[in-house]
């Protein structure tokens, strides 16, 4: 009974192990270069210098620039106006 339970587990484990597997060698390449630090940041080394070339070809580009206002203004006023004439009458 007790080897049976050993061939059982043994069994269970190498099927397991060979499920976890890749299935050639490519993909085990593959899988070692998405998970490499040294490449992910040296990636993002040349990213980062690329956009910074492009921002500096940027300054040659011709600039646009846009402003718009927009002002309302609106009031009614009620006033009496007096109105003196050359002589001094009230008009």
């Amino acid at each position: 009974m007790k080897n049976l339970l050993v061939a059982l587990s043994s069994l269970t484990l190498s099927l397991l192990c060979v499920s976890l597997q890749a299935d050639s060698l490519r993909d085990i390449y593959e899988l070692a270069l998405e998970n490499d630090a040294q490449i992910k940041a040296e990636e993002a080394v040349y990213l980062a210098r690329r956009e910074t070339e492009n921002l500096a070809r940027s300054a040659l580009l011709p600039q646009v620039a846009t402003a718009y206002s927009y002002q309302h203004s609106d009031g009614d006023t009620d006033a009496i106006s007096i109105v003196e004439d050359i002589n001094g009458n009230l008009v």
